[in-house]
């Protein structure tokens, strides 16, 4: 439920619900599923866009099992009902970049979010209720935001990357730290469309 002044982002990939027999009976659309309640709480679509899973230069995988490519929306309340877009340009299509766990958003598309909320006059906070190994925390913390997280599966709770950056006593922490930082380092730095990041890459990486 979001307060007058406040954005929120979601990143879905669809479902394709499927026979025993591997027959396709429906598509769940999950940008629709949210677009009801938002409009029924006062809230607009700011802008909608499309990330591949594999890179837009090369050929494309058909999605047998699932689309091949994840939505990301934007909605406002009130005073967060309107933004300039010449302040946070940004690609409509795009890949979403290097994971740094399978299922985690795509740096491109972690790096658009939050471009675009560092952009906003009234954001100074970023709250990621289902934060994973913390790639949105820590692209948040590029972007000079405060950052929130939760996580409900305990067993994940050592493999966030927390927002100081220092290591957990987990072996399997340092070893995402070690990919995140070098995904980071080598992936942020090639962006040119923020006005932000880029310049704080090693903000990221430190």
């Amino acid at each position: 439920k979001l307060s007058d002044g406040q954005f929120a982002i979601f990143y879905n990939s669809d479902i394709k619900l499927t026979s025993q027999d591997g027959l396709c009976e429906s598509w769940l659309n999950k940008v629709g599923l949210a677009a009801q309640p938002a409009e029924q709480a006062g809230c607009k679509l700011l802008w909608h866009k499309i990330f591949t899973f594999t890179p837009l230069n090369e050929k494309q995988p058909m999605g047998v099992a699932r689309p091949a490519y994840s939505h990301m929306v934007c909605y406002g309340k009130g005073t967060a009902s309107s933004y300039d877009p010449s302040a946070c340009l940004s690609p409509d299509v795009a890949d979403r970049g290097p994971q740094i766990w399978s299922r985690a958003v795509g740096l491109t598309a972690a790096h658009i979010a939050m471009d675009f909320l560092s952009c906003q006059p009234q954001v100074d906070t970023m709250a990621n209720l289902c934060c994973g190994h913390g790639t949105l925390l820590a692209m948040a913390n590029a972007a000079d935001l405060t950052r929130l997280g939760s996580i409900s599966a305990l067993r994940n709770v050592r493999n966030l990357v927390n927002c100081s950056y220092h290591l957990m006593k987990s072996s399997g922490t340092a070893s995402k730290l070690a990919r995140f930082r070098s995904f980071a380092c080598q992936h942020l730095t090639t962006l040119q469309f923020s006005r932000r990041i880029p310049s704080c890459a090693n903000t990221i990486v430190a």
